[in-house]
């Protein structure tokens, strides 16, 4: 890992206060903090530096998040849909089938234990009221500030999500399930293929190569990675006349 990506910095600094290094930790996020510039990256320190107790980073960084983002509350009425959103990354492959199942079907090997294992995060409860309901089945979002009545620390989230599927609410289906069909494969290779390279094109990802989003996607979709930052490159080129 580049010692110079926020993700880096964050794990790091996680590593550290598990370690009891507390003052290793509040030296990686304060260099977290000056590098942070995206919204993701901005959320993903807000939430290390929470649990690292520095209520002042956490703020600063908020201010600037919410000066970039209009604010709202997602929350999520389905336990195990959200255990997805304990962390932040680039991959929620989850779905529901039609009969309203929630299921995760793994976009490449061991997708959701490479995600989610070893991350640890908080739950929230808020108490019932008036939220909006989102295009997502399960999803509910509100634009004014919520009551929280109450907390639950993950200490592992591959672990919570396997403790899910035992209790029978969600289905988790690893690689093989999603190859062991040619077609649907073929189908869904193509679908990946399409929306990543567009995410490549329009968020100009392949200009910046060793950002966090970049580095995902090389690492795991290097054909579709290789395959778009060719194109792209190839139709950066002057044309000679």
């Amino acid at each position: 890992m580049a010692p110079s990506r926020i993700q880096t910095l964050c794990v790091l600094a996680d590593a550290c206060l598990m370690t009891g290094d507390t003052r290793g930790a509040r030296r990686a996020m304060a260099l977290c903090e000056l590098r942070c510039a995206a919204p993701d990256d901005l959320l993903g320190a807000a939430m290390e530096s929470a649990k690292l107790g520095d209520d002042a980073m956490t703020l600063r960084l908020t201010r600037r998040l919410l000066g970039m983002e209009p604010y709202h509350t997602r929350g999520m009425s389905l336990r195990a849909m959200a255990l997805f959103y304990l962390i932040r990354n680039y991959e929620y492959a989850y779905g529901y089938t039609r009969q309203g199942k929630l299921y995760f079907d793994d976009p490449f090997p061991d997708a959701l234990k490479k995600l989610y294992a070893g991350r640890s995060g908080w739950l929230y409860t808020c108490e019932d009221g008036d939220y909006k309901k989102t295009e997502i089945l399960n999803e509910f979002v509100s634009a004014q500030p919520v009551r929280i009545t109450g907390a639950e620390y993950i200490p592992d989230a591959y672990e919570a999500f396997l403790r899910e599927q035992a209790a029978g609410n969600i289905q988790l289906l690893d690689y093989a399930h999603f190859a062991s069909d040619p077609e649907k494969f073929a189908k869904k290779r193509a679908w990946l293929q399409k929306a990543i390279s567009e995410e490549i094109r329009k968020k100009e990802i392949w200009k910046a190569p060793d950002s966090d989003r970049a580095h995902y996607y090389q690492e795991n979709y290097p054909e579709i990675w290789t395959k778009t930052t060719k194109t792209l490159l190839t139709e950066e080129e002057p044309h000679v006349y």
